[in-house]
């Protein structure tokens, strides 16, 4: 079994490249900026190749290829969201579709994001994606292609998996760290009955090897995150640093009011990290329940409170 990896320097990519050459799966990655210097292992094919690049002349074989997992996305910069989140995928599948005489299956990363806009407090599989930024929408429409690309070509099948916030070893998480900041403080504010979403890497990696294994279904799309009381991750900060932080109760529309002002000012807020860390939504990932029985659990507030929270 051969893997590509698309978009293998960012904090998903490589973490996934190495966890899966560590268990022994044949990975090539793939890097859009020949001059990134990445810390692999030697023995870890590195490709480059962009939107511009012939397809016919890569030094590896399509052919081989059986899983694709793509890490590849723009998450800050709006002017380049189209190219990485949408151009990219859709010259990369018309391509090595057509080129492909294997059947090959795509694991896609796509968010939950697209559900900001969704009203319900119960979100599912099957709750309709309603985004709000532009993020959001070209994740969306990646994978409205996705589904229309697996339809036109017969060699191609896809897992859809919608992430959550992801935290782990090595991974950077921006959230977490103004969570941990906002718990330092003398004071931090709380919010009853807010909710959420984290999912750790080492999650995401399970399912991916369910996918290589052919264990769930095929040509679905899962929300893969759970739910976590906002209060309970500042009380966790809170406790393991031993702060004697006052509480100050905020309603939520001077919440709302604060994120609609800074968002305006500054690309590092936006009205998602509102939606998903100051709202009643709960996600009920009806599809995978029966999957998460059969797998190690991993649980954010334990994470935060363990010491070695940097374990390999």
């Amino acid at each position: 079994m051969k893997i590509l990896i698309l978009g293998a320097s960012g904090n998903l990519g490589k973490y996934i490249t190495n966890f899966l050459f560590i268990n022994k799966y044949d990975v090539i990655a793939h890097l859009r900026n020949k001059k990134k210097n990445i810390n692999f292992n030697e023995k870890i094919k590195l490709i480059n190749f962009d939107i511009n690049s012939n397809f016919s002349k890569l030094n590896f074989d399509i052919n081989s290829i059986d899983f694709i997992i793509n890490c590849v996305a723009e998450t800050k910069k709006v002017k380049l969201m189209n190219n990485s989140n949408i151009l990219f995928l859709k010259i990369f599948l018309e391509k090595f579709t057509q080129l492909s005489k294997n059947k090959f299956t795509l694991i896609h990363f796509s968010t939950i994001g697209i559900y900001s806009k969704n009203d319900s407090k119960i979100i599912s599989e099957e709750s309709t994606p309603i985004p709000s930024n532009e993020y959001e929408k070209s994740k969306n429409e990646a994978e409205k292609i996705i589904k229309l690309y697996s339809k036109k070509f017969r060699n191609m099948s896809y897992y859809i998996f919608r992430l959550g916030i992801v935290y782990g070893p090595s991974i950077e998480s921006n959230v977490l760290n103004g969570l941990q900041k906002i718990s330092n403080k003398i004071f931090y504010f709380k919010l009853s009955n807010t909710y959420s979403p984290f999912i750790d890497i080492r999650d995401i990696c399970q399912f991916i090897e369910l996918s290589l294994q052919n264990k769930i279904l095929i040509n679905n799309s899962y929300n893969l995150t759970e739910n976590y009381k906002l209060e309970d991750i500042i009380f966790s900060f809170r406790n393991k640093n031993k702060s004697k932080s006052i509480i100050i109760k905020l309603n939520k529309k001077i919440v709302y009011l604060f994120f609609l002002f800074f968002s305006t000012i500054s690309y590092r807020i936006n009205m998602q990290q509102f939606t998903f860390l100051s709202s009643e939504k709960q996600f009920n990932n009806k599809k995978i329940s029966l999957y998460r029985k059969n797998l190690k659990k991993y649980n954010l507030i334990n994470f935060i409170l363990n010491a070695r929270n940097h374990e390999k």
